[in-house]
Order: structure tokens, then sequence, then C-alpha cells
């Protein structure tokens, strides 16, 4: 462990920057990069600031809790789908109009069906920026009414046939949220706290409803900022993405909040699942190895039943782990978990590579660094 935590420390090193400037040439202000295998940890480094603008912040306390922007689509929508089946709530092939309210298809069109949102072949567009059309950042007593409306502007929107194209939709998300909160009779941060964190006893890790006034297991000094803006300041303790901002901090396609620790346990729980060798599991393990069989990819995508895979010539995960058993994520604040099947490997790193913009590049180089170093240990 000693060995494979000093090559993580030097990477790091290389990309973490001290300052403002340091960001030319660097990744982020603050990283946590967490990894174990068969269940037992084999790697857990945190180091630098929590921010840096306006005034620089160090790492001083700990766990640090990061935006895990799109990580939230694995963590939470895809695995409350996964207990909808075990419930027999619902199957992949269900279709979209007796699971959503308002969702109707035309007579000329297939139906579209859960399986299609999972993994982006829904027909719906890739994103519509919401926060453009609308008075941003919203006024708190506004927050009801916009979520309400945007949710019906997505079922509404106009879409292509079915399994015809791929498209990585947000909207697709949006719209997840809708049904499972439909199916369980429930909102989605509540139905997430009592069906995943809490199970699993992911004590960090929560959505931050900006409608509901309760304590978080975090000061805001363990939250990592994200994004510097004229409107919005330092964006800090409050989801990066705008869109889900307008829905009041929670969306099936980003807005929870966490640690890398709570992470780690439930990529390792769900590889555990996988090899068959937990006694209590979240999901039946049919229906996990369902989820991530290569058998619900689209036809033109890369992503399985609410997972994505490695794909392109450079995948973030780099090349040890193996294309067709690995199974992740990533998030757009600097986030990621990828989960190799036959080492039973999780690996989580976690950024904000956002801060104080988003046109820092370097995460990529990053992430492969991290990984390749993992599986090589």
């Amino acid at each position: 462990m000693q060995d494979l935590n000093t090559r993580l420390h030097t990477i790091l090193d290389a990309h973490i920057a001290h300052s403002v400037e340091d960001l030319e040439h660097k990744t982020c202000s603050c990283a946590h990069i967490m990894a174990s295998s068969r269940g037992d940890m084999i790697a857990d480094i945190a180091q630098g600031y929590t921010q840096l603008e306006p005034h620089k912040e160090p790492l001083t306390q700990m766990p640090p809790i990061f935006d895990l922007a799109s990580v939230t689509k694995c963590l939470v929508p895809a695995t409350l789908a996964m207990i909808a089946v075990d419930q027999n709530l619902c199957t992949l092939d269900t279709p979209l109009d007796q699971l959503i309210p308002g969702w109707s298809t035309p007579e000329t069109m297939p139906q579209a069906t859960l399986l299609d949102l999972l993994n982006h072949s829904s027909g719906l567009p890739a994103w519509h920026k919401y926060y453009e059309d609308y008075p941003f950042p919203p006024k708190l007593e506004d927050l009801a009414t916009l979520r309400k409306t945007i949710l019906k502007r997505v079922i509404a929107t106009p879409r292509k046939a079915p399994r015809t194209d791929y498209a990585y939709s947000d909207l697709g998300y949006i719209a997840i949220m809708a049904l499972l909160e439909d199916l369980f009779e429930d909102t989605l941060d509540n139905l997430a706290d009592k069906l995943i964190f809490q199970p699993l006893k992911m004590e960090q890790t929560r959505y931050i409803n900006l409608t509901k006034t309760r304590p978080l297991p975090w000061t805001l000094e363990q939250v990592v900022a994200t994004e510097c803006t004229p409107e919005r300041g330092t964006v800090r303790g409050i989801v990066h993405d705008e869109n889900t901002h307008l829905l009041g901090g929670v969306s099936g396609h980003a807005g929870v909040f966490g640690s890398a620790a709570d992470l780690c346990s439930f990529g390792t729980h769900l590889l555990a699942i996988d090899a068959g060798t937990i006694t209590s599991p979240l999901v039946s393990q049919d229906t996990l190895r369902l989820f991530w069989s290569r058998k619900t990819m689209s036809a033109t995508g890369h992503h399985l039943a609410g997972w994505d895979t490695p794909s392109g010539q450079r995948s973030s995960a780099g090349r040890g782990f193996t294309r067709g058993r690995t199974v992740g994520h990533l998030g757009f604040t600097g986030t990621s978990i990828w989960l190799e099947r036959d080492t039973q490997t999780c690996a989580v790193l976690l950024t904000n590579r956002v801060h104080p913009t988003r046109e820092n590049k370097g995460i990529l180089d990053l992430r492969i660094a991290v990984h390749e170093s993992i599986l090589n240990h």
C-alpha cells in the first residue's frame, strides 16, 4: 500500500495547484483518491486546498466533500431502478408511457423504455440550458414552481425515435427522476437516503435540497469549492450544475455531494454482490448483472443501464481496467468511479477541476495516471 500511495502522492503533486496562476499547467486545487481490491483498501490519498478563490483555504478537515456531478447517475437513479426491478415495480422493457405521467408516444413512433432512458437512447436530446430561460440564480421561493415547470418541459420535449441515436442525455435522467418518484411515491433525495445511503452507512453522502431545512453531516469548511462566476460567486455548498440548481438541488443527473470513502464503499458493495461474497446485498445479483450486461448497451453508444464503460482510444480508466469487464461513471466537476469486475477493484477519484473555472482540461491525464497506477500496484 505504501508504494502505491507514494506513487499517487507524486501524481497529485504534479496536478494540484497551489495558486490560481498555477492552474495554467495544473488540474485542480483538491483531490481525494481511494481504491480497494477484493474489499481491502489499497489507496487513500487526500491533499490540496478546498478553494483558491476568493482566498486560499488548505484542506484541514476530513473527509473533503465533493460535488459528485454526473456520478449521481450511477449512484442514485441507476441503483433505484435496480431496486424497482427487484421489487417488480417495472422491468427494463417497461414502456415509458406506463411509467412517466404525461409521457406520450406518437402512433408512428416505437415506444421508449426504461432501458432507453438509462443507456441514453430514448430519443431525448442531450441538454437544454433551462437556467437561461429563467432568472438565475433562482430565488428560494421560486424553486418549487420551477421544478414542476422544468419537469413538464422535459417530458414534453420533442424527441427522435428511440434506439435510433445515442445522445448522452441529462434530460433523460431528469425524466428518470420523475419516473422513480412516481414509482416509489417519494422524493428522489428521500429515496436515496432511505434505500441507498442509510443501508450502506454512507454517512457523508447527501443531496443538498435547497427547499428543505435539514442538518447536513459535514461543515462548510469540508466542502470543496467548484466554479467562481459573476452571477454566483464562489460555488461552495450548493450544486455546480445550473439546471439542478433550478430543480432545487435534487435531480437524477446531478446533485449528490459525498466523500471518497462513501463512494468507495458503494462500489465495493456492488462488486461483492457481483462476486457473490455478500450476505445482505442492496440489490440482487441477477439484477445487478443484468444492468451491467453488454446487452443493455445501445447500438451506437457506450453506456449500459445507468453505467458507463471505457471507450475511445484514451479512456479515462486507463489501460489496466479491462474493457468489457469494467463499469463506471464520470462527473463534470472532475469526479469518477471505475469498477473492474475480474480483480474486484474499485477506484474513486474526486477533484474540483472546475475551480475556479470549467475551462481547465487537465483532468484526463490525471485520471489515466491514477487509474493505471492503481491497476498496476
